[in-house]
C-alpha cells in the first residue's frame, strides 16, 4: 500500500524540478489530470500530495513521469561538457544564460518522444513477438484516430510517426504497462474461480489476453480476455465461450462503458453460426462502478437473436475488494 510519505517525497520531487526549471508545474498538473486528479495549477503542493494519495496513484508511475525529465536534464549536460571541455571558467552572466538556454532545451526536447522509448514500451507489453506488437500499435493509433504510414518493420513504423502521434502513442502505451499488470491478476483469478473457464480447459479450448475478434458489422474489438472451448461428439458438438473487459481506472467506471461494453458483445456473437451450450460476459474494475454503470447491468442482459442462435445472457459486473473480486451486479433474466 501507498504510504502519504512515499507520495510527498516524490511530490518534492516534482517541485524540485520545476524550482530548477526543468519542468512546468503545468506540464505535471496536466498529467495528474489525465490520470483522474482533481488538480490545477493554483493547488498548493501539500494538497496535490493530498490528492494522489486519495486517488491511490502508484509511486512508480509517477517516478516514471519525472524521470523522463532529468534523463533530457543528464543529455544537455554530457552536451555542454563536450562544448565547455578545455575552459577553465565560465562567467557569472555566462552561467546564468546557460541556465536558461537549458531550461528552455529541456522544454522544447520533452514535446518530442524518441522511437527507443516507444519500442521500450512495446517489447514490455509484447515480448519477442514484432508482428503481434506490430498489430496492436496499428490497433491504438486506429482508436486514437491517428494517421501512419503501413510499414511492415516495426522500427522503421515507429520512426515514421508525427511528433505527435508519437506522443499519443508513448501515453497511450505507459497507460496500459501498468493496465497489463491488473489484467494479469483478472486473467488468474478467473482460472482459479470461474466454473465455465474449468470447462473451456476440460474441452481443449484456451483462455487467452487481448485476443481481437470481429463482429458482424465488420469492425474488429479487441477483447481483454477471452475463452472458447469446443468439443464435437457423433451427433454434436459442445461449446463454451467466456468474454471479459479489464478496466483501471482512478474513478468508478461509468455507464458510458458498460453500454459500450454490451453492443460490443452483441455485435461479436452475432457473427456465430453455432449456439454455445454456455457463454460467460464477466466486466472487472480496480475502482468499482457508478449507480447508473451498475443500474444498466442489472437491467439489460445481452441478448442474441440470429438465424442460427438465439442468446440471452447477464452481464457480471466484479469489483476487486481486497485482494480478491466480489460480483457487484448481475443482469437479472426475465
Amino acid at each position: 500500500m501507498v504510504s502519504r510519505s512515499d507520495i510527498r517525497k516524490v511530490v518534492n520531487r516534482a517541485k524540485k524540478l520545476y524550482e530548477q526549471r526543468l519542468m512546468k508545474k503545468s506540464d505535471f498538473i496536466k498529467w495528474l489530470q489525465r490520470k483522474g486528479i482533481d488538480v490545477s495549477v493554483r493547488t498548493p503542493w501539500k494538497d496535490i500530495v493530498t490528492a494522489i494519495y486519495r486517488a491511490k496513484l502508484s509511486v512508480s508511475e509517477i517516478n516514471a513521469f519525472l524521470n523522463r525529465f532529468e534523463r533530457v536534464e543528464e543529455e544537455y549536460e554530457r552536451e555542454i561538457i563536450i562544448r565547455e571541455k578545455g575552459k577553465k571558467r565560465v562567467e557569472k552572466g555566462a552561467t546564468v544564460a546557460l541556465r536558461t538556454k537549458k531550461a528552455e532545451y529541456v522544454q522544447e526536447t520533452m514535446t518530442t518522444i524518441k522511437p527507443s522509448e516507444i519500442l521500450s514500451l512495446i517489447w514490455r507489453l509484447y515480448p519477442g513477438d514484432p508482428e503481434t506488437a506490430l498489430f496492436n500499435v496499428k490497433y491504438i493509433l486506429d482508436d486514437l484516430g491517428i494517421k501512419y504510414k503501413e510499414n511492415r518493420d516495426i522500427n522503421k513504423f515507429i520512426e515514421s510517426l508525427s511528433l505527435r502521434a508519437r506522443k499519443s502513442l508513448y501515453d497511450e502505451l505507459t497507460r496500459l504497462v501498468d493496465w497489463k499488470e491488473f489484467q494479469n491478476t483478472v486473467y488468474s483469478w478467473i482460472i482459479a474461480n470461474i466454473d465455465l473457464a474449468a470447462k473451456i480447459k476440460s474441452v481443449g479450448g484456451h483462455i487467452k489476453q487481448e485476443q481481437y475478434l470481429r463482429g458482424a458489422s465488420g469492425i474488429q474489438y479487441r477483447v481483454d480476455i477471452f475463452g472458447e472451448g469446443k468439443k464435437k461428439w457423433f451427433l454434436g458438438s459442445t461449446l463454451y465461450l467466456l468474454l471479459g473487459e479489464v478496466k483501471k481506472y482512478q474513478n468508478p467506471v461509468p455507464l458510458e462503458d458498460i453500454m459500450v461494453f454490451r453492443m460490443k458483445m452483441i455485435d461479436i456473437l452475432s457473427r456465430y453460426e453455432e449456439e454455445p451450450d454456455e457463454v460467460a460476459f464477466l466486466f472487472f474494475s480496480s475502482s468499482g462502478y457508478t449507480d447508473r454503470a451498475k443500474s444498466f447491468a442489472r437491467y439489460w442482459p445481452i441478448r442474441v437473436k440470429t438465424e442460427n442462435i438465439s442468446i440471452t445472457a447477464p452481464i457480471k459486473l466484479y469489483e476487486l475488494k481486497g485482494k480478491n473480486f466480489i460480483l457487484v451486479a448481475e443482469s437479472k433474466i426475465k
